[in-house]
């Protein structure tokens, strides 16, 4: 009888020992998965991360060609500004007519 509880007892050691191991070795999988995942997921927002760094990149391209456009818009705006208000001048110098000149004699009024 104490041959078969001391087979019995060592077979529940080992039965332990092979539980705990198995244990072990999937608590070590899923660590070893957890970290597969958190490595996967680091690599995957790096990547995201270097994307939008190139899209802000290319942003900062458009609005700088934008910027350039609109100072040379405003630059075009300036000389047609300039150019009315030449125009306007011309038109407003000889149209204007000062009749408190008198020219000479003949009292007619002066386009000035």
């Amino acid at each position: 009888g104490e041959q078969i509880e001391k087979a019995n007892c060592d077979s529940c050691l080992e039965l332990e020992a092979m539980l705990s191991k198995g244990k072990s070795a999937r608590m070590r999988e899923e660590e070893y998965n957890r970290y597969v995942q958190l490595t996967q997921d680091a690599l995957r927002m790096r990547r995201e991360s270097r994307n939008l760094d190139r899209v802000v990149e290319r942003q900062r391209g458009k609005l700088g060609a934008l910027e350039e456009e609109l100072d040379g818009m405003l630059g075009r705006m300036k000389e047609v500004e300039r150019l009315i208000g030449d125009m306007s001048n011309l038109a407003s110098g000889p149209l204007e007519v000062d009749c408190g000149m008198v020219d000479g004699d003949s009292g007619d009024c002066v386009l000035g």
